[in-house]
Formats: C-alpha cells, structure tokens, sequence
C-alpha cells in the first residue's frame, strides 16, 4: 500500500513558502470546542481534512474558481491537515481532457492530495486508462465497492491508514454504484460496482478491528436523486466524516446524517471544504464543516512552482488546439449577431452535424441540442481542436433518456415557443414540421422518424433521445426532460464532434428539410406525410419499474405477453423462460440483467432486454 504515511515532509519547502499566510486561515478554521467537549487547551488534537470534489477539469485559478497552486498553498499553512478530493476532478475542460486526466494527477502530486476516490466522470476515459493514472499519481486511489467479475479483486486500494500528530486516522474510498450508467459502459466493462453500503459495513468493521481513532469515508455518492451519502449514514453511524462528491452540493457547515457528518465543497473548484476533527485520548470529541470561498482563497499566496506548472501545461494546450482535426469546403455559421437569428428559428447546418454526431457517439434514436449550446461558427477550411471548443464553449456532456412521442412533441412544442431564443432545437434521427405564428402549444403539426408518423398522444412506445446536461435538469425551460428516466451520460460535446469527425466525412454536411416552419414557407404548407396507424406492441401494457434509470419489467408479464412458460432451474439459483416456439433463456437471478424480488412473479429484467428476447 503505497502513500500510508502522510507526506508532511514533501510538504515543508511549500510551508516555508506561504508561513506569512498561515495566520490567515485561523478565520476560517474552527479553534474552540463545542459546549461539553474538551476544550483544544486540556490536549485534545485537531485534524482537519481539506477536500475538493467535482471540480471537472477545473484547475486553473480564475476570478471563481480556487486553482491547484492556490489550494496547495492552503494545504502548506493548515497543521495536521490532510488533502483529500471526492471524484470528477480528471475529466472535464480540455485543460484535463486533452491530456485524458494526465495534467490533473500532476497537479495534484504537486499540491499534497493524499487520497482520491473516482466519480462516474474520472471513468470516461475508460478504465485502463485510470489505472495507467495510478501509476503516475503520488496519492491513493481508494474504491472499496469496485470489483473485478473475473475473480471478484478489487481494482484500487480499499482503504488506507494514516498517522498524524499521534492521531491515527483510517480513510477508506466509495464510488457511485450507477456509474455504468453514467459514464461510457464500454470503458468499464468487466467491473462490478458495489452496493456502498455493504462496502462500508465491511471496511468500518476493518478499520475498527486495527483500533484507528477516526474513521473517514471519500466518497462519490450524492446526496439527491439516488441519495446513496445519506443511506450509507444511516446504516453505518460508526463512520465520524463522509466526504462527499456527485450531487455538487454546497454544504457550508456540513450536512449532519445521524451522528455522521457528510461534508461536501459544491463543484467547479469554487470552494474548498474544511473539516476539523478534535481528537482526545483516543476519543472523536468535536467534528465541524465550513467551506473556503474564492475570495477567502486569495489569503493564500499561490505556490509559485505549481503556478509555472500550469503556465507550461496550458502552452503545451495551446499546440494541441492548433492541432487540425477537419476539414469544411463552406462555413458552418453559428452563434454571432448576424446569424443568431437563423440558427435559433430554423435548421441549422451546424446544428445538423453537432446532434448527428451525439446521436451516433451514444447510439440514440433521437438527439435534440439546445441552439443556445451552438456559441460559434467553424470556418471553411481546416478546422482545428480549439474551432471546436470554439463552438462548444461550455462543455457540457452527452445525456441519454428514454422518451415517448407524446413527451417529444411537448419538447419540441417548448422548442419553438420562442423564436430567437436559445432553446430551438437542432434535431437528429427526426423531422418536425411547425407554424410559428400558431397559438402555444399547437405550433408542431408534425413528428416523423424514417417516414413514420409520431403520434403526439402516444405515452407507451420508447425512445431513446440523447440531450445534453444542461437541458436535462431543465435548462431552457425544457422542464419536460427533467423526470426522464436516464440510461447514460458521455463525455463532452466537443469530444464527441471530434470523434465524429474522425469517422465521418462532414462535407456534404447541409440543411436537409429536417425542420419546416410553414409560417416561414412562402410557397405555401408543405406536404404533411402521411399518418402511419401506431402498431401496439404485447409488452406496451407491461408496467414498468425504474432502478437508477433503467426500465425493468416482472419476467412474469413478459412470458404473458407472448404466451411463455416461466419456471425456477433446478437449484432456484436461475429463471427459465421458454416461448411457443420453444426457444429458451436463462436469467441468472443477481445478475445484472435480472433481479429477484421475493418470488417468481416478481423477477424482473430490463425492458430493452426483453424487447431484444421478444419482438
């Protein structure tokens, strides 16, 4: 186990440097017990655990964001402190992409990060490429519900032991069990990821077995949606800190769980979180949260060999943007006052390519982006890496949900309900015919996908549609995405046009008639196709049941559908499944496209898996 000793000796010549700003952080740190504790005076020891989480790239130091030399110099004037960040750190802005997570290790080596738990992003580029990161880095890789299928070993350290001013602290890493989901499930393949709660009643037990003092939890979990945070505080009170990543949530003072504290610092390095841990005689007494802003931040003199670090690796990105990655015989106009106008009302070309490009990168149906994300034009001619970050300047990543027609039509008819206005939709996959001029709500006229008709009062047959995470949560009042059961996330936007355009000839690449404003069609209403009748499908009236996204229907229903025989193997460890033309299958109960629930009639399996089986 590499690292287990805290590297306080690497860190003096950076102390030496930032002694006149140690005094500065007494602000911010707490310096009193709480009423009933022990006070600091009779002996106890403070530990204070500074993290970081979500930072996506975010390492250079801006007017709102706390750059890596910045936080090593917090690191440096802050006794007894241990740097710890909670995942989604390596991918993010092309400052960390372009190097596939290289320059964020780097920096933090430099700055003294001691522990690190992967979130869903830091696995987009695949894992290979995250173990290769490990080799590098100079702090531990913790992952204690990360497993291999092949013989169940873990793949990073489970947990790790430090020694600090005689206080021993015990650290042990959790990552998102849906990151499957959530990340590029071809670069993860041949992982389990594990339930967090079975994960930390193991290591707790461990840790407390070998009489450390303080247990503390690195976590990338979250606290909304699936909530994973606070369930493994519940079950597991016997944790004293959960440092928390995921959910990016800004917790100034903490967030108490029980008798456990989850501690997380936002996201986009706009803070840095703080917690102080008071130990006496072997004894937790006191454990508080704060956070250090970015203006607090500039108390702190930036450690000026990471400074000349980062100056280098953003030269070194400046040759990689200059790198020619394409080629358009015309222009492809985007955002700009003289062409703003076109791309927010109409078809777009650009837009044509960028949703072409999202929907072959995720294998969609459907692809849908916001106009309001297209920021610039890509110039006839070559067309290099920095073009394309040109014209998706804000980095947001590939989200795919499942979508039915009538909830495509209230999207589109969001769409359009405000011409000029960023949220008009560039479309891949489909086509839709409008009036601009019609009154709210009834402005689409039409839907179709491969010459057939999407009923807009269809709720029953699924789509896959992929957005982008802006308006997934809402962005550009698309409110209608925000429930939608997501199968997957993937990189960024301009990661995905590169990959594209590194398969694909764009040069035809023009207006196709996929979008038609008939209020805008001088020569009068163009034909409207014709209404193909909606075909039911036997699984359409099978309820359906969602687990971290993921429609799953009861095994039980789909045998009914299509008139099959479900039974138990042998040893009840398998489900079979026979149809009427005596084709059998076996689902193995636990795995990962079946789960049992209390008996036969309530094993279900994906719903894509059993459109796959059936149809």
């Amino acid at each position: 186990m590499k690292n287990t000793v805290m590297k306080q000796v690497g860190l003096l010549l950076i102390a030496l440097l930032v002694v006149l700003s140690a005094s500065a952080f007494t602000a911010y740190a707490a310096d009193t017990a709480a009423d009933g504790e022990t006070p600091l005076s009779e002996g106890g020891t403070t530990i204070t655990i500074l993290h970081t989480n979500d930072l996506h790239g975010r390492l250079v130091g801006s007017n709102t964001v706390i750059g890596m030399d910045t936080i090593a110099a917090i690191h440096a004037a802050t006794p007894n402190s241990i740097l710890v960040d909670a995942g989604d750190t390596i991918h993010g802005l092309p400052f960390a992409t372009f190097s596939q997570g290289a320059n964020a290790v780097q920096l933090m080596n430099a700055a003294g990060y001691s522990f690190f738990a992967p979130g869903n992003h830091d696995f987009n580029f695949g894992i290979d490429q995250l173990l290769y990161l490990e080799g590098t880095a100079e702090f531990e890789i913790l992952a204690a519900n990360l497993t291999r299928d092949a013989d169940g070993s873990s793949v990073f350290n489970d947990y790790s032991i430090v020694e600090v001013d005689g206080v021993t602290v015990g650290f042990f890493g959790l990552v998102y069990p849906g990151t499957p989901s959530v990340t590029n499930p071809t670069g993860v393949a041949g992982l389990t990821f594990g339930s967090p709660v079975e994960a930390a009643e193991r290591l707790v037990s461990s840790l407390q077995s070998a009489g450390v003092d303080v247990i503390v939890a690195v976590a990338h979990l979250g606290i909304s949606s699936s909530a994973w945070a606070r369930e493994v505080a519940l079950a597991v009170p016997a944790i004293d800190v959960l440092i928390d990543g995921h959910s990016h949530s800004r917790m100034d003072e903490g967030y108490w769980v029980g008798d456990v504290l989850i501690a997380q610092a936002g996201a986009h390095g706009q803070f840095v979180g703080v917690v102080d841990i008071v130990v006496y005689d072997g004894a937790v007494v006191s454990r508080t949260a704060s956070l250090i802003d970015r203006e607090m931040s500039e108390d702190f003199a930036p450690v000026a060999e990471i400074t000349a670090m980062i100056n280098q690796m953003e030269e070194d990105l400046g040759e990689i943007l200059d790198q020619v990655v394409g080629y358009s015989p015309v222009t492809l106009f985007g955002d700009d006052p003289e062409h703003r106008a076109a791309l927010r009302s109409s078809e777009a070309p650009i837009g044509n390519l960028i949703a072409d490009a999202n929907r072959w990168a995720m294998g969609a149906d459907f692809a849908l982006q916001n106009s309001g994300g297209i920021r610039y034009h890509i110039h006839a001619g070559d067309i290099t890496k920095g073009d394309i970050i040109a014209v998706l300047a804000f980095f947001n990543y590939a989200v795919v949900v499942e979508i039915t027609p009538a909830q495509l039509w209230e999207a589109l008819e969001i769409g359009v309900s405000s011409p000029g206005h960023g949220r008009f939709p560039q479309v891949s996959g489909f086509s839709f015919v409008f009036d601009q001029d019609a009154p709210d709500g009834e402005r689409v006229l039409s839907v179709t996908a491969d010459g057939v008709y999407l009923d807009r009062n269809d709720t029953v047959t699924i789509f896959t549609l992929v957005i982008n995470n802006f308006t997934a949560v809402g962005g550009d009042d698309y409110t209608v995405f925000i429930d939608l059961p997501v199968l997957a996330e993937g990189g960024t936007l301009d990661e995905l046009l590169l990959e594209y355009m590194a398969a694909h000839d764009i040069s035809n690449v023009g207006v196709e008639g996929r979008i038609v404003n008939v209020a805008a069609d001088a020569d009068g209403d163009p034909h409207e196709p014709e209404a193909v009748p909606y075909v039911a499908h036997p699984l359409d009236s099978v309820q359906r049941r969602y687990v971290d996204g993921v429609a799953f229907v009861p095994l039980r229903a789909v045998a009914d559908a299509f008139d099959a025989y479900v039974e138990w193997d042998g040893n009840r460890r398998a489900v079979v499944i026979t149809n009427a033309a005596g084709e059998t299958w076996y689902f193995v109960v636990g795995y990962r496209d079946s789960f049992l629930d209390g008996a036969i009639a309530r094993v279900f399996v994906t719903y894509s898996h059993a459109l796959d089986l059936f149809s």
